[in-house]
C-alpha cells in the first residue's frame, strides 16, 4: 500500500510512526514522503519539522547517508527548522569515517548557513577530526569561516576558543608544518586570543623536535616574562636539544639564564645529568668532571646517571683508570649503577692489559646482577 494512504487516515502520532518504520527499512525516499507531508492541510509548520527531523533521525540511524544528506538539503532549502541535536548526532555519524569526513563538512558548513546553532565543541570535534587526517588547512579554513560567522548579529557559530586553536597548533607541529603554524598563529591574533600554558607547551615541543631550540628558548623566556609557570622539564628539554646538536655555550646560556630568573636548580639532577651528559658527548671530560664537581660542592646530588654518564665518556676516550675511580666514587656514596657500565669498565681494563683490577671489579659486577655469561668468559678469557 503506498505512503500517501497509509498517511491519509491516519492520525499525525501514528503517521510519524508510519514514517519512521518506511524509512528504516528502506521502503521510503525522502521526496516522496516529503511531498505528502507537505501536501496534508492538517500538518502544521511545527509537525513538518518534527517528521522531517524524524527521518534525518532515521537515515542517520540506519547508515543511509546519501538520503539523509536529501532530507536534510530539502529541510535547508525550504527553511523547514532543523533540531540541532539530530544534526550533531548525524554529523558525527559522518566525521567518524575518513570516506566521509568530507560530506560531513559539507553538512557543518550549510548547518551554519542554515542557522543551527553550533557549538564550539562540536566545531573543535570536527577540526580534530580534520587534523587527524592531515588535513589542517581544511581545518583552518572551517576555523576561519566560523569566525566570520561568529561575528553576525545573530550568530549560528559559537566563536573559536584556544583549545580549537591549541588543536590546530598541535597538529602543524607534529607534523613540521610551519607556514601551516605561522597562518594558524596569524588568524589566532586577527580574532584577539591570546595564548595560554598549553599554546606554549604545544609550539616549544613542537620548535624543539623541528630543530628550531631558539624559538623555543625564546617562548619559555616569554612565558617567564608573562608570569606564567614554566615547568622545569622545559627547560630542560631545551639544555637537552642544544647538548644533543653540540651547542654547549648555549646550553649553559640557558643554565646561566634559568640561574639569573630564580630557577630553583640545586636540587634538580636531571638539569645538571642533561649538561653532563652533554659535555662527555663531545668528549669534553675534563669540563665534564669540572662541572660535576662545581655541582656537588653546591651540595647537588649528582646521581647514578650522572656517574654513570662521566664513566661512559671516560670509557670512549680509553681512560678506564679514571672511569674506576668513578666507579669507587660511586661505592663510597652507597650508589651503584647497572650491570652494563660495570661490564663496560671491566671489558675495557681486560683489553688494555689491565686484568688485575678488572678482577678486583668482579664484585661489582656479580652484585649488579652480570650475566654468568659474561662472568664465565671472563674468567677463562680475561684477556
Amino acid at each position: 500500500m503506498a505512503v500517501q494512504t497509509i498517511l491519509k487516515d491516519l492520525k499525525p502520532i501514528n503517521k510519524l510512526a508510519v514514517i519512521c518504520r518506511s524509512v528504516q527499512s528502506r521502503r521510503s525516499t525522502c521526496p516522496d514522503i516529503a511531498s505528502v507531508v507537505l501536501e496534508s492541510q492538517r500538518f502544521d509548520s511545527v509537525t513538518v519539522s518534527k517528521r522531517f527531523n524524524l527521518m534525518l533521525k532515521a537515515y542517520s540511524d540506519t547508515a543511509n547517508f546519501n538520503s539523509a544528506l536529501e532530507t536534510f538539503n530539502y529541510m535547508t532549502n525550504n527553511r523547514i527548522y532543523i533540531n540541532k541535536q539530530t544534526c550533531y548526532s548525524y554529523l558525527i555519524k559522518l566525521i567518524r569515517t575518513e570516506q566521509l569526513l568530507g560530506l560531513g563538512l559539507d553538512v557543518l558548513y550549510k548547518m551554519m548557513e542554515a542557522g543551527v546553532h553550533v557549538s564550539v565543541y562540536t566545531l573543535t570535534v570536527v577540526v580534530d577530526r580534520l587534523c587527524k587526517v592531515g588535513d589542517i588547512k581544511a581545518g583552518r579554513e572551517l576555523v576561519k569561516h566560523a569566525m566570520r560567522m561568529s561575528g553576525k548579529v545573530r550568530p549560528s557559530v559559537d566563536k573559536p576558543n584556544v583549545v580549537t586553536f591549541n588543536t590546530l597548533i598541535g597538529a602543524c607541529c607534529r607534523r613540521w608544518e610551519f607556514i601551516e603554524l605561522d597562518l594558524v598563529l596569524g588568524l589566532m591574533e586577527e580574532g584577539g586570543l591570546g595564548w595560554n600554558v598549553e599554546t606554549y607547551k604545544i609550539l616549544i615541543d613542537g620548535y624543539l623536535s623541528g630543530g628550531r631550540v631558539g624559538d623555543a628558548e625564546r617562548l619559555v623566556i616569554e612565558m617567564c616574562d608573562k608570569g606564567l609557570k614554566v615547568e622545569m622539564y622545559l627547560w630542560n628539554l631545551i639544555v637537552g636539544k642544544y647538548c644533543e646538536l653540540g651547542k654547549m655555550e648555549s646550553a649553559f646560556q640557558v643554565f646561566d639564564e634559568m640561574s639569573e630568573r630564580g630557577v630553583w636548580v640545586c636540587r634538580n639532577d636531571e638539569t645538571c645529568r642533561i649538561l653532563v651528559s652533554g659535555i662527555c658527548w663531545v668528549g669534553e671530560m675534563d669540563a665534564a668532571m669540572e662541572l660535576a664537581g662545581k655541582l656537588q660542592r653546591k651540595g647537588v646530588d649528582l646521581g647514578c646517571g650522572v656517574f654513570g654518564d662521566l664513566v661512559k665518556g671516560w670509557c670512549k676516550k680509553g681512560e678506564f683508570g679514571d672511569a674506576v675511580g668513578l666507579l669507587l666514587t660511586m661505592e663510597r656514596k652507597g650508589l651503584f649503577g647497572d650491570v652494563g657500565l660495570y661490564e663496560m669498565v671491566v671489558a675495557g681494563l681486560c683489553e688494555s692489559g689491565r686484568v688485575d683490577e678488572a678482577m678486583r671489579l668482579l664484585s661489582f659486577v656479580v652484585k649488579c646482577g652480570a650475566t654468568t655469561e659474561f662472568i664465565t668468559n671472563l674468567v677463562k678469557d680475561p684477556k
